[in-house]
């Protein structure tokens, strides 16, 4: 019986103890993103103001010292004071509430303050008390008091009964005040007053909330924060005395609010509000974020002040609302994660092909196999992630979108552009306070610019209206036009996102520069110079692969022979310049169908659909050389350009180092493709489209970056011959092992950019 005492009263501790740990984590309360909370204090107020009875307005404003009144003496029944209309309401009203009516009155005349209570009978003053809307009786209350004040400062207060109504009122209708008086005090005066300070102010008291604030923010592409607040206050804006907000975070699910400084991210203090018209007489004020907002939950905090309010509150409506700040789009699938896989399996699969086959490689030559895999992972974590945000480059290729105009009519971006040497947007969300500086800016660039540049302004963002593009266009009261952007498509392809910005676009529909929020008028004058001469490219961008996929090419470059002077002689220089041509040849063979892509008009969508192109083209070069240790264009351009030296070089120099030399350009083409697309296609067709002195230009740059790539080519192989007889040794006897592992290697890099392409064309609405 103990024992099972003793198991009883354990079983219960045990429950006792689970109980409190749910009640415990119960009481933890969590506030996901998408919390909404808004504390506002119950009591509104409508006061009368005016000097005497044809001046008095029934007001919602605080009323001044003045003191208003009206005078009656001895009455027989009950005398109106007035009746009095509020002004209409502009969001309609559905509310159960307290209300009460109250004014102030003294005695004046007589024998003194006492006169009223000394008399034997009924000495008393009534005030009587009606409210209605739209000639429906809301509330009606009498009182009755007998004065015994003469000063006005000291005034008596009459405050009707407190009554719950249902105050029901539907936009454009007004409150209606009737007030009488009845004076029954002989030899006196009895005086309502109003207005001044509260001992003497008169009005209606409401206890209860009228108004359901809501607030809402939207984090653009560049993190910056968009608040809008829709007040939906009875009486609309003009009720509205002031408003503040703050950003706070990053916050713990847990935390509902925090004070501490550390947390606060960004304030209203010095940004600009603006109204946005959302259409059918609603509209709400928004502001612009000027700091990047960190990422996690934020809490964005309101307060707001009304004209009614009580003076000595901080807040007559305090509103929380929780949003997450999300990081940067990792994509679905890490590059680093599986093209590393990939590699590692490369070089497997190719160690044990080779044994099936009977092919039996050194040791020597399999420690080369191993180091090549591991000069390939710089390259592989440059990659970016499937459906990752980091794919579109800074100066990408822009979709032709269609916008719409403040007329409703459809326009491309390319018909913007055209017979302009560059198109000057300024990309603004709905209600951004930002349209006002690039406004500014964009004046000053076209005093220096002229018809050079062609500027609008192109609303966007997740929900932009025809009604933003009308505004903003009158707040900027400028000479360009104002176009939406409707579903954000144009946005999207460009490397800012839907962000406040400003893009300057090139003849060849690429972005020249780009910058979030504002640009300087100097910035955007030389990006717009810079077109002609090559725009943001730079002519090292070769040069830079060299610590990258550089490295990964050494071993293709290894000698195979060592070097023997010619039987008859050359020209001085001829070796380095046929490496240069021949590798130079290899990079203009993988950038020509871009370029000419650009220079012929083929339109946006088929530029596009080019990438998929251009990586199942890579995908295929890499599947033939894991075959047969080079793709047959690079063989045959190496053919054809053996054949125009003269014969003595090539009797000199075989063939088949000529082809390396091609397909050492061929591989950094396809690498610099990878790292920069657009530089060809930027730096020589719009050039070229530029017209004028840029098409000397473009000649000069097509060769420049061309014999660029074939000078990597050439220090490629200069490095590769330090080694000595190690590198000839390595270089005659693993060249073709080199070759086909290159492709065995790139063949999934290929296949995982072609899957990426597709889903950047999908994902921008161009299939």
């Amino acid at each position: 019986m103990g024992r099972q005492a003793w198991a009883i009263g354990t079983l219960c501790l045990l429950l006792c103890v689970g109980f409190s740990g749910m009640v415990s984590a119960n009481d933890d309360l969590t506030y996901k993103p998408g919390f909404a909370e808004w504390d506002i204090i119950p009591h509104e107020r409508l006061f009368v103001e005016g000097a005497d009875v044809e001046e008095a307005v029934l007001q919602r404003g605080q009323t001044d010292s003045a003191v208003g009144g009206f005078t009656v003496g001895l009455t027989n029944g009950p005398v109106p004071v007035f009746t009095l209309e509020s002004p209409p309401v502009e969001q309609a009203v559905e509310a159960e509430v307290f209300m009460s009516v109250y004014f102030s009155a003294i005695i004046e005349g007589g024998g003194g303050p006492q006169t009223c209570t000394r008399q034997p009978f009924d000495s008393s003053t009534t005030l009587m008390y009606s409210v209605s809307v739209e000639g429906e009786q809301l509330y009606s209350s009498e009182v009755t008091q007998t004065l015994d004040t003469s000063a006005e400062g000291d005034a008596m207060n009459f405050s009707g009964e407190i009554q719950n109504v249902t105050l029901s009122m539907g936009v454009g209708e007004s409150i209606t005040l009737s007030v009488s008086v009845e004076h029954r005090c002989l030899g006196t005066q009895a005086r309502v007053q109003w207005g001044g300070f509260e001992q003497n102010s008169g009005g209606v008291i409401i206890e209860g909330v009228l108004y359901q604030p809501k607030a809402d923010i939207t984090v653009d592409a560049a993190r910056l924060a968009h608040v809008e607040l829709e007040h939906r206050l009875p009486w609309g804006l003009e009720d509205l005395r002031d408003e503040k907000w703050e950003i706070w975070g990053p916050l713990l699910p847990t935390d509902k609010s925090v004070r501490d400084g550390e947390y606060l991210v960004e304030t209203s203090a010095g940004r600009i509000r603006m109204t946005r018209d959302l259409g059918g007489n609603n509209s709400v004020y928004t502001w612009s974020g000027a700091k990047p907002l960190p990422v996690g939950e934020m809490n964005l905090q309101f307060c707001l002040r009304t004209v009614a309010g009580d003076l000595n509150s901080e807040c007559h409506a305090e509103g929380i609302l929780r949003f997450e700040v999300m990081g940067d789009d990792d994509g679905f699938a890490s590059a680093g994660l599986w093209l590393t896989i990939t590699t590692l399996f490369a070089l497997v699969g190719y160690v044990v092909n080779a044994f099936r086959t009977g092919m039996l490689l050194p040791v020597p030559i399999l420690g080369a196999l191993a180091v090549l895999a591991l000069l390939t992972l710089p390259t592989v974590f440059d990659q970016p992630n499937l459906g990752a945000d980091a794919v579109i480059l800074d100066n990408t290729k822009i979709l032709d979108a269609e916008l719409t105009s403040s007329e409703g009519e459809a326009v491309s971006v390319s018909d913007l552009l055209s017979g302009h040497e560059a198109l000057i947007i300024g990309l603004v969300l709905p209600g951004s306070e930002q349209i006002l500086t690039q406004a500014n800016e964009f004046n000053r660039s076209i005093d220096q610019l002229g018809d050079r540049v062609n500027v609008v302004h192109i609303v966007t963002g997740e929900d932009p209206l025809m009604t933003d593009v009308s505004s903003l266009a009158a707040a900027t009261n400028s000479t360009w036009e104002v176009y939406l952007d409707k579903k954000g498509t144009f946005a999207n392809s460009l490397p800012t996102g839907a962000s406040d910005a400003v893009i300057v676009v090139d003849p060849g529909m690429h972005v020249a520069f780009s910058q979030t929020s504002s640009a300087a008028m100097l910035d955007i004058v030389e990006a717009v110079d810079s077109i002609k001469s090559g725009g943001p490219n730079s002519i090292a961008s070769y040069f830079g692969l060299l610590f990258g996929p550089g490295l990964f090419l050494l071993l293709l470059a290894l000698p195979r022979n060592e070097w023997t002077a010619p039987e008859e002689p050359l020209p001085p220089g001829l070796l380095w310049g046929s490496i240069i041509v021949a590798g130079g040849a290899g990079v203009l063979m993988v950038n020509l169908p871009a370029l000419l892509l650009t220079v012929l008009p083929l339109g946006m969508s088929a530029r596009f659909l080019l990438d998929i192109a251009m990586m199942v083209w890579m995908l295929e070069m890499c599947f033939v050389t894991a075959r047969r240790g080079a793709p047959y264009e690079a063989d045959l351009l190496g053919r054809l350009l053996h054949r125009s030296f003269p014969k003595a070089f090539r009797d000199w120099r075989e063939t088949v180092d000529m082809d390396r030399d091609v397909l050492l350009g061929v591989w950094m083409g396809w690498f610099g493709w990878l790292a920069f697309p657009h530089l060809f296609p930027q730096a020589v067709g719009s050039s070229i489209l530029a017209g004028g002195s840029g098409i000397a230009m473009a000649v000069f740059f097509l060769l420049l970056f061309t014999l660029s790539g074939g000078f990597v080519v050439l220090l490629l192989r200069i490095v590769s011959s330090w080694g000595g007889p190690f590198s000839r040794l390595f270089g005659k006897f693993g060249g073709d092992v080199f070759a086909q592992f290159v492709g065995w290697i790139l063949t999934p890099m290929a296949l995982w950019m072609a899957v990426n392409a597709a889903i950047n064309v999908v994902e921008l609405g161009v299939l």
